[in-house]
């Protein structure tokens, strides 16, 4: 499918929104993602025009969203993603993955790890929209500072409104990594279902700990997000 690029917004010094529209109505769940081809490059990419975007939006909104992080030193796809113009079109093909959940069976654990917290937005976001209240949830989102925190006034504003959905952020800068012994206090129970998000050595150390904490393998379903 061709979708249009209609907006853009600077979430952090380093994430950035894209919106798009798109000709043909886009069915997806929260939590999904795109492979996104753009339509030319500046430089070569040995990767080519084409990688893989979770969905920061909801289903709930009228445009379809990706957000993405952009480091100091990045690929040629990620420049060319930058520089796109509005009203330029790429080509996208999904919906896929199966990173999706039943949203009102058990309570359910988002643990989020800087870019991590795309498709997070997307699950909380459609959460609050439905107005889903038979469940809980709980976002723990793991940043280096406030500065590098994406969609914290969002989530700050929907906690308020919506009493079955609490979020708290952790500074590594002022308290360290995630860890077993952090998680033990955070998580108010491990009978719940875990949904983490990050970076693949953020996601392996997240997983061994909530392990070790005695949860179940079949009940932490993780995301890695590699370097693009």
């Amino acid at each position: 499918m061709i979708l249009t690029l209609t907006d853009r917004k600077l979430e952090t010094p380093t994430i950035e929104t894209f919106f798009f529209t798109s000709q043909t109505k886009i069915d997806y769940d929260a939590g999904q993602f795109f492979y996104v081809t753009l339509p030319s490059l500046s430089k070569s990419d040995p990767r080519g025009n084409m990688r893989h975007l979770s969905v920061s939006s909801s289903p709930t909104e009228e445009l379809i969203a990706f957000s993405v992080r952009f480091p100091q030193k990045h690929s040629a796809y990620k420049s060319a993603l930058k520089n796109l113009a509005l009203g330029s079109q790429v080509n996208a093909d999904g919906p896929h993955g199966v990173y999706s959940w039943p949203y009102d069976a058990g309570d359910h654990i988002f643990i989020a790890g800087g870019i991590g917290i795309a498709p997070m937005r997307s699950r909380i976001k459609y959460v609050f929209d439905k107005k889903l209240k038979k469940v809980n949830y709980l976002l723990i989102y793991s940043v280096h500072d406030k500065q590098d925190e994406a969609f914290g006034n969002e989530l700050l504003e929907i906690s308020k409104k919506m009493a079955n959905f609490k979020a708290k952020t952790i500074f590594t800068e002022k308290v360290g990594r995630l860890n077993k012994e952090s998680l033990a206090i955070l998580i108010p129970s491990t009978d719940n279902t875990f949904w983490v998000c990050g970076k693949p050595e953020m996601v392996d150390s997240i997983e061994e700990s909530l392990v070790g904490l005695g949860i179940r393998n079949e009940k932490i379903l993780t995301e890695k997000f590699t370097g693009y």
